[in-house]
């Protein structure tokens, strides 16, 4: 059996116009030229910034709440692992902490899991002052 892995219908590169390879290899020597003049990657920590309101949170869920404090949950505790750094929780603004896990459960006032991160995952750090600020919040 004779097999075949072109069709009758493919042309040779010979018949593609100039131009068209042209333009593709001053595309290609363009993209490496790109390539050699990007600085190299730095790992910088970025600041965690303040929750939006609940209503961005909902536009963005499409008015589901509970989907929107979950993902904003995992974005939460997903934040302290940054491209190339992990900043330990003490590092991190206790008070905007607080601020996106209320946010979380006035989204989803049913879940309890934003209370679990505050009472077991924000508390690790042996700071009396910020553990003190995540009890008060859980009660």
């Amino acid at each position: 059996m004779n097999i075949r892995f072109y069709s009758r219908d493919e042309r040779p590169v010979r018949d593609v116009p100039s131009l068209f390879l042209v333009f593709l290899a001053v595309a290609l020597a363009a993209q490496i030229f790109w390539f050699i003049l990007q600085p190299e990657p730095a790992a910088k920590a970025r600041r965690l910034p303040s929750p939006p309101s609940v209503g961005v949170l909902r536009l963005l869920s499409l008015d589901d709440p509970p989907v929107a404090s979950r993902i904003t949950m995992l974005w939460l505790q997903a934040f302290d692992n940054q491209p190339g750094i992990s900043i330990p929780f003490m590092q991190l603004d206790y008070d905007r902490v607080i601020a996106w896990l209320d946010t979380c459960l006035r989204l989803d006032q049913d879940s309890q899991y934003p209370l679990l991160a505050a009472s077991r995952l924000y508390t690790f750090p042996p700071d009396a002052t910020r553990i003190r600020k995540m009890v008060d919040f859980v009660y």
